[in-house]
């Protein structure tokens, strides 16, 4: 496929947004590890490095692309 817009990768993420599944992963600690782990996502890309990470992760750092892990997030998991 590449013919993907900017809008059906939008679409995509929205739909499949794995922010619960590291919210429950770790728990108190959200916040902390999801930055570290969009720092190595974009260190990683950045650098045209081999890169490891799985679908979920690529998923989470593209949803939160600017680095800035939204406390939306978590409460809108919260329940």
């Amino acid at each position: 496929m590449t013919d993907l817009t900017f809008r059906d990768i939008a679409e995509f993420t929205l739909k499949n947004n794995p922010s619960k599944q590291f919210i429950d992963k770790w728990g108190d600690e959200y916040v902390n590890c999801a930055m570290k782990l969009w720092r190595k996502v974009k260190h990683c890309y950045s650098k045209r490095g081999e890169c490891n990470f799985t679908p979920d992760e690529l998923l989470f750092a593209m949803k939160n692309r600017s680095g800035q892990i939204l406390t939306s997030d978590i409460k809108s998991n919260v329940n």
